[in-house]
Order: structure tokens, then sequence, then C-alpha cells
């Protein structure tokens, strides 16, 4: 199917609103719609999250007018359906797709079906039931998501039943975007064609990176350690504590006294889901900072960024953006394997 993105009708359909300062994700997502309206297409965005001022700006700041809430099983959405007249649907992971994809079909039979999937969910899944298990990192890195049943285990029963979900997902798509090789030929090994999935990861503007390497703050003025994290984010909060309960003790002692662990991420009031961390006061040097409202910013001033990962899936935004900004990471298997 060949057609100008000029004139392409575009309809994303999101369980949230893209924040890119308070996940991965967001600004995942708004490098590709980025893309799309610098190529002039008309997109419309759908979320099942009710909206307000706040949580549509950033779509307004990239030119993306239309911006629409619509629950799960509404009739409005036959509605939108029908003003927005599609060529192509984006469904922000698996979920969108199975709620909406056959709604979609029913009036637009030709319609493109494209799944943004963010991460390999049965994957990262599959390696926090592993976690739970016992295993160590080292052992969680080589996990394989599993498809079949196993009697007696309801919590693997679970896990299976979501992963056969998924793919069964990504085989009514017409196209399935992933964020690394890795995941891409993980998903080609349970049968499905290349042909049928591309590589969409971050999007870095190139000009803002080389205006970073340009003018990086120094190393011998940056301090301290930070880590970074949506608070909403399972495997976020498994890295906190771990790190607040094992690591960083550890490390405090072998420091200067005066360091700091300073501790960032969307959604900080659910902190109190992180094991020994005292909410706004000094607890052996940690210290919850909470939502920032520019990573880099925060992250160039820094010495150390930690990534203490023990399962997950897909291309980390707390290491890339260090990257980007130049902070050394320390992190774990998981962490690095997808770079």
């Amino acid at each position: 199917v060949e057609m100008s993105l000029s004139s392409l009708r575009t309809l994303w359909i999101g369980s949230v609103w893209p924040q890119p300062q308070a996940s991965a994700a967001g600004l995942h997502t708004i490098g590709l719609l980025k893309t799309l309206k610098k190529n002039k297409a008309d997109v419309t965005f759908v979320s099942i999250t009710a909206h307000n001022e706040n949580t549509v700006k950033h779509l307004k700041e990239i030119g993306v007018e239309k911006a629409i809430h619509c629950r799960p099983n509404d009739n409005k959405f036959e509605e939108i359906l029908v003003e927005a007249k599609p060529d192509i649907v984006f469904f922000d992971r698996f979920l969108m797709e199975e709620q909406f994809g056959w709604r979609v079909r029913a009036q637009y039979p030709k319609c493109l079906h494209v799944i943004d999937s963010q991460d390999f969910h049965s994957l990262r899944h599959s390696r926090e039931f592993q976690l739970l298990k016992g295993k160590s990192v080292h052992e969680i890195k080589n996990t394989v998501p599993q498809f079949s049943a196993t009697i007696g285990l309801d919590k693997a029963n679970d896990v299976m039943k979501n992963n056969i979900r998924e793919l069964s997902s990504f085989h009514r798509a017409d196209h399935v975007m992933l964020v690394s090789t890795f995941e891409k030929e993980m998903i080609q090994s349970f049968g499905f064609s290349p042909d049928k999935m591309s590589i969409a990861s971050f999007y870095y503007d190139p000009v803002q990176l080389k205006e970073n390497k340009e003018n990086s703050n120094p190393y011998d003025k940056r301090k301290n350690f930070c880590v970074i994290g949506n608070f909403q984010h399972r495997p976020n909060i498994d890295q906190l504590n771990w790190l607040i309960r094992e690591i960083w003790p550890k490390i405090s002692k072998r420091l200067p006294q005066g360091i700091q662990l300073d501790i960032y991420g969307a959604f900080p009031d659910l902190g109190a889901k992180i094991e020994g961390l005292a909410v706004k006061k000094h607890n052996q040097g940690v210290i919850l900072k909470g939502w920032v409202a520019d990573q880099y910013d925060m992250m160039k001033k820094y010495k150390v960024n930690l990534a203490p990962l023990r399962f997950g899936a897909g291309i980390k935004g707390k290491i890339s953006d260090g990257m980007y900004v130049g902070t050394p990471c320390v992190t774990t298997e998981i962490g690095t394997i997808f770079y």
C-alpha cells in the first residue's frame, strides 16, 4: 500500500495521554507523532483516560489539535471513526487493539492496523514471574515467554494467558512497531515474518544531541547519584526497593560523607510503596525529589545515573536519557540487554 503522509488520515488510540517528562513511553509516543505531523499527516488522538488542559498540552505543542476522550465500549467511538475516516490506526500497546481493533475493522475494513508495542509485555511479565520465583538477574535475562498453561500455578497461567493475548493481537494487526532488535528477533522466533515488524525506538533530536556534547556539564562540576522512574511502573518500584534495601547501604559506606542519592519520577505520591524510604526526609542520604520538569537538565548535574533493574522489557528511557546528556549509568544485565 502506497500513500502520501500528507494525505494520510491517522487515528491514534492510547490508554493514556503522552507525557514525555513522565515516562519513556510518553517520550516515544510524542516522537512518533512529531514525525507524522512533520510529514503533514492529519492526526486524531483518542484516549480512554479523561483529559484536561495539562494532559493534552504536549499534543497541542506538536500540532495535534484533535484530542478526544472516549471510554471503552462507548458508542461515541463509532462517531469518532466516521469523523476521522482513518486510512491507518495506531494502537498504543496491544490492549488498545483488543479493545478497539474489531470496531475499526467493522467500519473501515481496508484501514491499516499498526500496533506500537512500547515494549514486549510478554517478556516483561515473564521476567517478573521468574523474579518472584527467586531467580537471579542473570537467570532472568535469559527468560523466553511461554505459551502453554501450567496446571496448578495460577500466576503462571495468568502470565501465559496474557502472552497468548499479546501474540494474538500481533497476528491480527497489519504491522507491529517494536523498540529493539532483541524483541523483534524474539518475536520472529514465534513464527512472525520480519516484514511485519519494524523498529521504532526513541526519537532524540540530533541537533540537540550535538549541543549536549559541546555544552555538557564538566564532570568535575557534577555531584551525587540519581535514579529516575515512573512510580506507576512495577519494574521501577522493584528497582528502588532493591536499591534502597540492599545496594545503596553498601555504596554509601564507601563514599565520603554528604554524598546523596536523589530519586526522581512521576507520581511520587506512590513513594509509600518503596520500602525504607523516608519521604522528604534524609535516610542514609536518600532523598525523594519526585517529579521533574526537565529530566535532561536534571541528569546532567549528576556524576552517576543508577538503574538497578531486575526485570522489564524494551529500551530503557532512564538509561538512554542519561546517555543523551553524557551521564554514565550503572545498571544490570536487564538494563543493558537492548543496547
